[in-house]
């Protein structure tokens, strides 16, 4: 399995204090829902615009889980749930060291119920609030390295993520990398940029993804080259100010805050073309560690 090595006593360059979002731990009607005697809930871990997640126990195995509850308005959406469910069949069968496995789909009553592995440990967005000018090229490199690998294997499955960024690659805490949110994915991208719902964050996503084009792995790749980029620098490849429209319709502007042999291969990586990306995110993850070497 590979394992993330971070070094001992490097502070970052702006410390920051961690940010830490209070959520409501009290009882609630999803709570009582799922609680059906299979799983006791215990209390929520996050809440996005997919979902809440909860941590809860798994009474006839005996093991902590995670359960994300889908947000009532993807819930309406019925292509967003037959997508859901396409996508879970083929993530059921996604085993590797470093994707967070996906154990079940339920419903319950009006509510569509995700059982994932329980991780302990923390995104990449909330190492980035501590390290908001970027994390050190070597610990990067092991990142998309291991993300790569990880997504090339999603890939050769048939799985497209559609939402890669900081916040779905997690490290727990024994230090190994997981990609994760496989499956609300497919949630996500469901009606393209021009559905009812869209699920993600903009900065990360491809011009195609934004325009509601048909996406291939190189919408990924992408994704992932931004990624690289915002962990190298704290910024992401557009200005603070640009619209969805602008990332959607026009190229970034060129990357000029990192070394050559790195902005040569993030600027392949995020052509605005497709066509014009690596070959494969496996290419860009091993053209990534080269630069960066």
């Amino acid at each position: 399995m590979a394992k993330l090595v971070i070094r001992k006593g490097e502070e970052p360059r702006h410390p920051q204090p961690t940010r830490r979002i209070v959520i409501s731990k009290g009882p609630s009607a999803v709570a009582e829902q799922i609680s059906d005697g299979r799983y006791r809930i215990d209390r929520v871990i996050g809440e996005g615009g997919s979902g809440r997640v909860f941590l809860a126990r798994d009474m006839l195995l005996d093991m902590d889980v995670a359960i994300k509850s889908l947000n009532p308005s993807l819930v309406r959406d019925k292509a967003a749930i037959e997508a859901l469910k396409s996508e879970t069949r083929i993530c059921l069968g996604l085993v590797h060291p470093n994707i967070i496995r996906i154990y079940n789909l339920e419903k319950r009553g009006p509510t569509y119920l995700l059982i994932m592995e329980y991780l302990k440990g923390e995104t990449l967005q909330a190492m980035l609030s501590r390290h908001p000018g970027g994390l050190p090229a070597d610990f990067v490199r092991q990142v998309i390295d291991i993300s790569a690998d990880a997504l090339a294997y999603a890939h050769r499955h048939g799985v497209i993520h559609k939402d890669v960024k900081p916040g779905n690659i997690f490290v727990t805490d024994d230090d190994v990398l997981k990609v994760i949110d496989f499956g609300i994915a497919s949630v996500a991208g469901a009606g393209g940029a021009s559905g009812e719902f869209v699920v993600g964050t903009p900065e990360y996503m491809s011009p195609e993804q934004l325009r509601g084009d048909a996406l291939t792995p190189a919408s990924d790749t992408y994704s992932l080259a931004v990624l690289a980029h915002m962990l190298l620098t704290g910024r992401t490849l557009h200005p603070a100010d640009a619209t969805i429209n602008d990332m959607a319709f026009s190229p970034h502007p060129p990357i000029d805050d990192v070394a050559e042999p790195v902005r040569a291969v993030l600027e392949q990586a995020t052509a605005f073309d497709p066509g014009e990306r690596h070959a494969s995110i496996a290419a860009f993850g091993s053209a990534f560690h080269d630069a960066t070497a």
